[in-house]
């Protein structure tokens, strides 16, 4: 099981934005799904699974195996529930919680990531576990 702890949460995000770049927006690769329209996973046309949306991204990134299923679960706050009821993941700190669910959001107001990092950060910068 992997426990999520905040600090992980941030490191894998700055490196993850440090391979996207800042300015980096998300669009989905699939054209009838485009738009604001935000999925944490793509089964592309070879079948394989990639990473979709940014929380699609830092999860696999903290051991979290990828799955094109997480998509039917919504919010990333219900998503997280989900893994953690599947005995996927231990716990996750509650400023992780808060902090995925800001960069998700802003993510999804076509924030870049760099900018939906920051945000997140700012709105965590003074919440206790």
């Amino acid at each position: 099981m992997i426990d999520i702890t905040f600090e992980d949460v941030v490191r894998v995000t700055r490196e993850l934005i440090a391979e996207k770049g800042e300015d980096f927006v998300y669009a989905s690769p699939h054209p009838q799904v485009d738009g604001l329209a935000c999925f944490y996973a793509h089964e592309m046309s070879d079948g394989s699974i990639v990473p979709g949306c940014i929380v699609g991204h830092i999860l696999p990134k903290l051991g979290v195996p990828l799955s094109n299923d997480w998509d039917q679960i919504g919010s990333t706050s219900s998503l997280i529930r989900e893994l953690e009821g599947d005995g996927v993941i231990g716990t996750t700190e509650s400023k992780a919680r808060v902090f995925l669910g800001f960069i998700q959001e802003n993510q999804d107001n076509r924030e870049t990531w760099g900018k939906s990092f920051e945000l997140a950060l700012e709105v965590t910068e003074n919440y206790d576990n």
